[in-house]
């Protein structure tokens, strides 16, 4: 039968015999859609990732969102993740169709996807002058939480706050500027939701800054200042003031020119304004203008020997100097610049020398010079030989004395002569001490003696080498520890020469290493250099090997499991014999043939390839070495599962299918386990898990026509389904009185970690495994669903009835004046047994209705709270409503020109209102006047007045008056008995 409509029809059978005897039985069929609904949130944030819990039926789920919504699917799961990118009011549309695709059902809910707004406003963001208070403000209308990072570091919570932005450093050499201050706001909505915004706050101080061009010098000085200030707003004015009485405002430029025309210390100083108002000063310069000053000197001896100290005195005495420098013995002399005195001996040559006195005074500098003003006489005696490289035995020396009439030479070696030029000859090497003494027989002056170490050398370059044959690479060992003389400190003395490979190498040690680098005969040269600069060299010749190693080998196909040889062929070539061959291949196997064949294991390294070495040696014993990549060749095959990521759960099925390989134009065969006994030679197989765990899936296959074969791996994640279970804090109780904060806990059993979705019946809905939600009067299913990471679901309910009395009440008026009765009507109740009036006077009433009830009070602040407790069937429960009630008592008061006085003399009138409780006023004055002012003023003539203040409440009504009398009269005149009389004296007024 076709049916052409939804619905649930009753389809019935009926069933006759041969007798006509009969039976019936009916059934009932639905037809329609699988049924399709989902849980999420009505409200989520953006940009957070939300779980939506599928609650369908079985079937195939298609999911719909907008293109800015990221879906996170997750196959076979009962909960789907979204992250929502865009604000607003957002559709999900879930569509379920029937496995065998035969109808389907569809489903929209519409989220809200909050937005919150952190964005502030800082006043102000920016100024040119410090400190700097700021005052937040944040923009977002509906925030109900704001957490502040300030640009001190610290933190607030409130909602305006403020700052106050400060220069780190005011030291006056500081160099002003941009200052960047960091300012972050978190917000929190309604909501939940959370979103960050970090602004910068801007101080830019202004920095006053100049430099002269000089900043000392004699007078007249003409100094250039040139401005460095900087601002973020124009300068409008630099002021300088040049610390000699004179100061001057510009406006377009701050550099100037000025002249100071007398000697002195001049504090020199600027100060700029921007546009802005602000200011700042620079540091001060201090500009030191001197002049000419008048001086002398003398010695206390002219005419010396060689050594003598000469003591040279200036001859005036300034505060103004700031110093003083002799200069003498062709610019030897020295001292310090404060010293005005010089004590300086000549050893140095004969002769007549100049002497110069200089004084500087703030950068103007005088001078006196004497010249010939000191004579040495001789002698002084001076040293000078030559050695030669060629006969380094034989020195000659020269005498190079000043001013000697004779001279004698010693050449420690019990040697001497008395000639000014002498050839002498030492037999032995060594350190010799040559001492030459000068005489002067016309001057009377000491002889005089120099002297210097001749170090007497005869250099000798010599090595030796480990070895006169090498293989390629093998270091050489050279030894230069034979030679003699040689002057090996700070990394010199023995320089390497080698004529076909390295470049030279210096050093201070006699050993040297050194890897062979050209197959060739090689050339090395030694050259030594001893303490005089003399050199020697010497040369040795050794013999480089190199071996070679090569190979071929046959292309064929290297596989697993194939067994198909490979033939290999040695290349290798040598300097001299190759006698062994050591071959590595890549599998875990040798061989010491020149030749081998080999079939191929597994590759040990590698999933795609060989490394084949061949390693040869010569009869010398120098090796050579290479290496081959040879391509693993091996069929591909790869597991593909339904579900796609196998996460199941206990009872499922897997569809397991392996791809076939036929690039070489043959197939596969397969062999399967599945981790749990169950095994298969097809491609494809389905399988059921009937127990929980982690299964290991190992496909072996083989390439039909040549052998080769392959693995492939996979895990199947196997979950039991748990029971769902929970309990509440309201178990055990009889009755549950309404509203009541009830707080549920898992109790579910599982073997997994579970997430859980409840629905309280009473559109409140939560995560987690102990949350709490709040119940109104009513019956209520909770729902409960607990799901492990793969999907597997249990769902638990239980009926949660709670019960109490409802009702309200009706008062003819909430707003009332002392004295006045309100009257209280029950309305709207339901299950009340009893009930009790509180009036919020301190009296009460039960069980009346209507209840009429006189104030005869007025309560703190003018308001009070009626009260109506209903109590339910049995006194279980109560319920209690609660409503304000407003009481007026207004007192008028007034004070008459500001004081509690009645009596005034004519004129103006002044009255100042102390009424209480009330907001409207009427006064009359007694003089035909009135006013609704609240202070009136008045002019009154002399008289009695009675004036009257009417103060009343325009909310409820009610008033209160007061009279008082005031008297007002004429000021009396003053008479002066007498109108003239003395300072000090007295009169009569009456």
């Amino acid at each position: 039968h076709i049916y052409d409509e939804l619905g649930t029809f009753e389809v019935t059978l009926t069933v006759t015999d041969s007798n006509q005897c009969s039976g019936q039985i009916s059934r009932l069929v639905e037809i329609g859609g699988p049924f399709a609904d989902f849980i999420i949130p009505d409200t989520v944030c953006i940009m957070d990732s939300v779980v939506v819990f599928n609650i369908s039926d079985e079937g195939l789920y298609h999911w719909g969102t907008i293109p800015s919504t990221h879906y996170f699917y997750r196959q076979y799961s009962m909960q789907e993740g979204f992250l929502f990118t865009e604000a607003g009011f957002q559709d999900i549309t879930l569509t379920v169709t029937l496995p065998d695709s035969s109808c389907s059902s569809t489903i929209t809910k519409t989220v809200y996807v909050d937005d919150p707004d952190p964005s502030f406003e800082s006043d102000p963001s920016y100024s040119c002058m410090a400190p700097l208070t700021v005052n937040y403000t944040p923009l977002s209308p509906d925030a109900v939480a704001w957490e502040w990072l300030l640009p001190d570091g610290s933190e607030s919570t409130d909602q305006f706050p403020t700052a106050d932005l400060e220069y780190p450093d005011e030291d006056p050499f500081s160099e002003y500027g941009l200052k960047l201050y960091y300012t972050q706001l978190v917000v929190t909505n309604p909501s939940g939701c959370r979103d960050t915004l970090l602004t910068i706050d801007t101080l830019f101080r202004p920095d006053a800054l100049f430099m002269p061009d000089v900043i000392n010098g004699c007078a007249p000085l003409t100094v250039a200042f040139s401005d460095s200030s900087s601002s973020h707003e124009d300068i409008m004015n630099w002021y300088y003031d040049f610390g000699d009485g004179i100061s001057i405002t510009l406006e377009n430029s701050g550099d100037v020119l000025h002249l100071y025309e007398e000697p002195g210390s001049y504090d020199v100083q600027m100060s700029i304004v921007n546009e802005a108002g602000c200011v700042d000063t620079s540091y001060v310069v201090t500009i030191e203008v001197g002049g000419p000053i008048d001086i002398d000197f003398d010695a206390d001896q002219t005419e010396i020997c060689p050594g003598d100290t000469v003591q040279f005195n200036s001859l005036f005495d300034s505060e103004d100097i700031d110093a003083w420098h002799f200069e003498t013995d062709d610019g030897r002399s020295f001292h310090c610049y404060g010293e005005e005195d010089l004590a300086w001996p000549f050893t140095t040559e004969t002769g007549v020398y100049d002497v110069t006195l200089t004084v500087e005074y703030n950068g103007c500098y005088s001078s006196i010079t004497k010249e010939d003003f000191i004579t040495v006489n001789g002698p002084i005696a001076r040293i000078d030989y030559e050695i030669d490289c060629d006969d380094p035995l034989d020195v000659m020396f020269r005498d190079s004395s000043y001013d000697a009439t004779s001279v004698f030479w010693e050449f420690g070696d019990g040697q001497g002569s008395n000639n000014s030029f002498v050839n002498h000859e030492y037999f032995d090497t060594g350190d010799y001490t040559v001492i030459l003494t000068a005489f002067n027989d016309n001057t009377g002056c000491a002889p005089s003696s120099d002297t210097a170490v001749v170090c007497v050398r005869n250099l000798q370059a010599a090595f030796t080498t480990d070895k006169d044959k090498y293989c390629l690479g093998v270091p050489m060992m050279l030894d230069a520890s034979s030679s003699v003389d040689v002057n090996a400190h700070c990394g010199e003395g023995y320089t390497w020469f080698f004529e076909n490979s390295s470049r030279p190498i210096i050093t201070d040690t006699s050993y040297l290493e050194i890897p062979t680098q050209v197959p060739e005969e090689e050339t090395i040269i030694l050259v030594t250099t001893d303490i005089n600069g003399c050199r020697d060299t010497v040369e040795h010749t050794v013999d480089v090997f190199n071996v070679t190693a090569d190979f071929s080998f046959d292309d064929n196909t290297i596989c697993a499991g194939a067994d198909l040889p490979t033939a290999f062929t040695d290349l290798s070539t040598g300097d001299t014999t190759i006698v062994s061959w050591e071959w590595t291949f890549g599998d875990g196997t040798s061989s010491g043939d020149q030749n081998p064949t080999h079939i191929f294991g597994n590759p040990v390294l590698s999933d795609s390839f060989y490394l084949v070495t061949l390693l040869v040696d010569d009869v010398l014993g120098c090796e050579g070495s290479i290496t081959y990549e040879l391509d693993f060749y091996e069929p591909v095959s790869e597991i593909f599962t339904f579900p796609g990521t196998p996460n199941i759960c206990v009872g499922d099925e897997v569809d397991f299918t392996a791809t076939d390989f036929t690039q070489q134009g043959s197939n596969l065969s397969y062999n399967w386990d599945f981790g749990n006994m169950q095994t298969s030679t097809n491609q494809s197989a389905t399988i059921t898990y009937n127990e929980s765990g982690i299964y290991f899936i190992n496909l072996q296959f083989e390439e039909i026509s040549s052998g080769c074969e392959g693995t492939a791996n996979t895990l199947v994640n196997v979950q039991s389904y748990p029971e769902a279970d929970f309990t509440t804090s309201v178990d055990g109780q009889g009755i549950i009185c309404y509203p009541e904060n009830i707080i549920f806990s898992d109790n579910s059993d599982t073997e997994h970690p579970l997430s859980y979705f409840w629905d309280f019946g009473n559109d409140q809905n939560a995560v987690g495994a102990n949350p709490a939600a709040s119940f109104g009067k009513g019956t209520f299913t909770i729902v409960m669903i607990a799901s492990t990471a793969n999907g597997c679901t249990d769902t638990t309910s239980q009926q949660i009835t709670l019960v109490g009395p409802e009702g309200d009440f009706f008062m003819d008026n909430n707003i009332i004046c002392v004295g006045e009765s309100i009257t209280f009507q029950l309305i709207d109740t339901i299950d009340v047994s009893s009930y009790t009036w509180n009036f919020g006077d301190g009296s009460q009433e039960s069980n009346v209705d209507p209840v009429t009830h006189a104030y005869e009070f007025t309560p703190p602040g003018g308001e009070t709270v009626a009260t109506l407790v209903l109590e339910g069937q049995d006194g279980a429960c109560t319920f209690a409503v609660e409503s304000p009630v407003f009481i007026r008592d207004p007192q008028a008061d007034f004070l008459v020109n500001g004081i509690d006085e009645l009596v005034f003399c004519d004129g103006d009138v002044n009255f100042t209102n102390t009424s209480l409780g009330a907001d409207s006023f009427f006064w009359t004055f007694g003089n035909g006047q009135s006013s609704s002012d609240t202070d009136p003023f008045v002019s009154y003539n002399p008289g009695e007045y009675d004036v009257t203040l009417v103060a009343t409440d325009s909310q409820a009504g009610c008033s209160d008056t007061l009279s008082k009398q005031i008297i007002l009269g004429n000021l009396p005149a003053v008479v002066m008995v007498e109108d003239t009389f003395c300072p000090g004296g007295t009169t009569i007024l009456t």
